[in-house]
């Protein structure tokens, strides 16, 4: 069999066309990588982002419910307060006074802001014998000429 013989012809222009072309592959494959990266890291940014945004809003919702129970509580305070006034100075026959109007020269009063009610049927002058409107431990009630402790006094308007 007569062999045939297959010429190659490498000139420069082929074998720099090929090198070209390889060269262009590879920075093609590598373009792809750092857009990979460049999409991941994005990515991984707005995750971050948002993780951070829940958690602000999170903070601020436990905050206005916060605010929103102690206005509630407040509120009770108050329709509690309002309540026993009404209940015990409601009568036509009750008068309401400060407790400064039991200082003597003998006897001072150490609380002269209290108020105090008492029924015109029955009016004394006993402190013991006055109901007090003011918030108290039912169990040990304290008197207007007592002094009180700073651990259990709080003061709600300035002096």
């Amino acid at each position: 069999m007569p062999s045939k013989n297959i010429h190659t012809y490498r000139t420069p222009d082929a074998v720099f066309k090929y090198k070209v072309k390889e060269h262009s592959v590879a920075r093609n494959e590598g373009f792809a990588i750092v857009i990979a990266l460049s999409l991941m890291s994005f990515v991984l940014l707005m995750l971050v982002t948002l993780t951070a945004l829940a958690r602000v809003e999170s903070q601020a919702a436990q905050i206005h419910q916060k605010k929103l129970l102690a206005k509630e509580n407040a509120r009770l305070g108050l329709m509690i307060a309002l309540g026993n006034l009404q209940r015990q100075a409601g009568p036509d026959q009750r008068v309401t006074f400060t407790a400064d109007a039991l200082s003597t020269a003998d006897e001072t009063v150490q609380n002269p802001h209290w108020v105090g009610v008492v029924d015109t049927n029955s009016p004394t002058n006993d402190p013991s014998q006055i109901h007090w409107l003011v918030s108290h431990d039912q169990l040990n009630p304290k008197l207007p000429t007592e002094n009180l402790l700073d651990s259990s006094s709080h003061a709600l308007i300035g002096a």
